[in-house]
């Protein structure tokens, strides 16, 4: 499964990216979806994970992040789910 990273500025979007790209997270830098956030322009997408590794990869790093959305195909439509 695909997750989003949002976060509240560039300042922590950038931060994390030098972690994720460097882990085998396989992480990218992608804007944010608009449906999702308007905080910041930057997010993560994180291939192949779970919501659970990626807030464990998260807090082990003291990586600080906004909210984390799993990424749901529907017919060819992307849906976002926030994971609480």
């Amino acid at each position: 499964m695909d997750i989003v990273i949002t976060f509240k500025s560039t300042h922590e979007a950038m931060k994390a990216k030098k972690h994720v790209i460097v882990q085998p997270l396989e992480g990218e830098i992608i804007p944010t979806p608009r449906e999702i956030s308007k905080e910041c322009g930057f997010a993560i997408l994180v291939k192949n994970s779970s919501a659970d590794k990626v807030m464990k990869f998260f807090e082990d790093n003291r990586l600080i992040y906004s909210h984390i959305y799993e990424v749901i195909n529907e017919g060819g439509k992307k849906r976002y789910e926030e994971n609480n």
